[in-house]
Formats: structure tokens, C-alpha cells, sequence
């Protein structure tokens, strides 16, 4: 398997990203990250995977073989090192959302990458939304063509510690029919928040804030919420924990119109935790509402 890495944007900081002017350590940092990224350009994972080691993290990607209707699943492990830290789809005001490009893979259809639940960790005195302990993102796809299945994926992602450092990534993956790979898949389809009934969330949005609304009677003590807008809004740290209200999980944000095209038929997923317990609520339409009637 060939695995390679750069370390492209490296001397600065992506859009949304705080700018970091520690020019020495980031020069230091982001040198250390290309010479080991190369290092291990060509590493093993096992049958048929591949993997790559970073300073703060190993990436692996696996591939199960199809299933006689052609499904194809697979997972990607981020594999964090203690005290290092990446990011959630929708990472806060400062983070950087994953990317993952598929498209030079072959026999392929589109794929599909879910997420853990995440949690909240300070950054700088700003929240960001994000992992902070090693996490498998489970792959969805289907087998196209007769052609023999190899994965490809281009990926972008936060690794954080003292500073943050954008990577890019190409990992590969041939389908193998290995116990292990079965294992690491089956492992990370339990990390996923069970879907919830969408008919049991309400968002509004005034103009400067979005609040949530959960119909959770059922779910335990200090629960939280987590929106993704797909960038339609830019959304900042609750408004304080979520309270329960009229018998409703509430949680209310504070956001801003990112991209007007989208806002007016806009719709957010929602994942609602407490605990170990996760549900996740998706394509939840936006209600506008006037600044009086945002709130509850």
C-alpha cells in the first residue's frame, strides 16, 4: 500500500482557525510533522490496510470485502495520542472540520463517513467541539463495476496540542475479508448515536441565536446538544448548559447567518448526549422566529 503526506497550509492557520504568530515553534512543529509523515509513508497496518503515523496520532483506513448485495463498509481509525485533540464536523468558532475526498478510489460508490458523539474542550478560552481520545468513523459504500475494490482517500483534519496543525493525508485500502477488519467495524458502528425521532426536536433561529428543543423525557442527568448546519450558520458556544423547560431539553446558541442562499430552506442535525448515551437527530428544519418568540 502506498500512503502519501503533506503538509500543504502548514505555516499558517485555515480559515477559522485562531492565527498562531509562535513562528519558531510552529516552523519546528510542522517540520517534525512532514519528516515523520514521511518516515512512515510506507507502513503497514495488516492484511490489506494501510496507516499512517503523525506526531499526536495514526491514521488507518480498512476496507471489508463486499456483502452479496454489494454493500461495502469499512472505518477509519484516528488513533490520538494522550492529550492531543481533533475536531467534530461542526468544530466552533476556531476548529477545522474533517474533510474526506473518495473519488480516486476504485469500485466505489459515493461514501458515506459518520461521527462518534463528541465533547466540548476549551481552547484559548473559546470552546471548540471535537474529540479528545482515539475515535473510528465508520464507512458506508456499495461495490461498482466488476473492478476489484480499492479505497482511496484524500483527508484534511485538526491534530491539536499546544498549537494547531492542519494535515493532509492520502490513505489506501483493498477490501479483505480478515476477522480483524470485521472486528474494528463492528466496533465502530456501536460508537454512533442511535437516530432519534426527528418530529422530537424544534429549532428556531431569531436573527442571533438558535434554540433547541428535545422531546427526551427518557434521557439522564446534564445532558448536552450539538448542532451541524453544513456551514449555513456560524455557531458559537451555548448559551450555558441545557436546562429542561416546559418538560423540553432546551439549549440555546448564539449564531449568525453564514451563507443567506441556504438559510432560507436551511435544516441542522442534532446530537442530544448524556452520558454514554448519544442520540442523533438529522435534517431538523429551522424555524425563523422573532427575537421574543426564540425563546422558550
Amino acid at each position: 500500500m502506498k500512503i502519501e503526506t503533506s503538509c500543504e497550509n502548514c505555516t499558517g492557520v485555515r480559515s477559522g482557525w485562531q492565527v498562531i504568530r509562535l513562528g519558531a515553534i510552529c516552523f519546528l512543529a510542522v517540520t517534525l510533522l512532514c519528516l515523520t509523515a514521511g518516515r512512515h509513508s510506507l507502513a503497514r497496518a495488516g492484511d490489506d490496510a494501510s496507516q499512517v503515523r503523525l506526531p499526536g496520532a495514526t491514521l488507518r483506513l480498512s476496507l471489508m470485502a463486499p456483502e452479496p448485495d454489494g454493500f461495502v463498509r469499512g472505518v477509519l481509525s484516528i488513533d490520538l495520542e494522550p492529550g492531543w485533540k481533533t475536531y467534530w464536523t461542526d468544530p466552533g468558532p476556531v476548529g477545522l472540520a474533517p474533510s474526506f475526498d473518495f473519488r480516486q478510489s476504485r469500485g466505489l460508490g459515493p461514501v458515506s463517513v459518520r461521527f462518534p458523539a463528541p465533547v466540548r474542550f476549551d481552547e484559548g478560552g473559546v470552546a471548540s467541539v471535537g474529540y479528545t481520545e482515539p475515535l473510528l468513523l465508520p464507512l458506508s459504500t456499495s461495490h461498482v463495476g466488476s473492478a476489484p475494490l480499492q479505497a482511496i482517500v484524500d483527508l484534511t483534519l485538526g491534530l491539536c496540542r499546544e498549537l494547531c496543525v492542519p494535515i493532509t493525508a492520502r490513505l489506501e485500502a483493498e477490501a479483505s475479508a480478515s476477522l480483524s477488519t470485521k472486528a474494528l467495524v463492528l466496533a465502530a458502528a456501536r460508537d454512533i448515536p442511535v437516530p432519534g425521532d426527528p418530529a422530537a426536536v424544534r429549532v428556531s433561529f431569531d436573527g442571533s441565536s438558535l434554540t433547541v428543543q428535545v422531546d427526551a423525557a427518557d434521557v439522564g442527568n446534564a445532558p448536552d446538544v450539538f448542532l451541524d448546519s453544513s456551514g449555513t450558520f456560524s455557531i458559537g458556544s451555548p448559551h450555558g448548559p441545557a436546562a429542561r423547560i416546559d418538560g423540553l431539553i432546551t439549549q440555546r446558541f448564539p449564531a449568525s447567518v453564514s451563507n443567506a442562499e441556504n438559510a432560507v430552506s436551511s435544516s441542522i442535525d442534532v446530537v442530544l448526549t448524556s452520558g454514554e448515551t448519544a442520540r442523533s437527530y438529522e435534517g431538523i428544519p429551522v424555524t425563523p422566529v422573532s427575537p421574543a418568540g426564540a425563546r422558550p
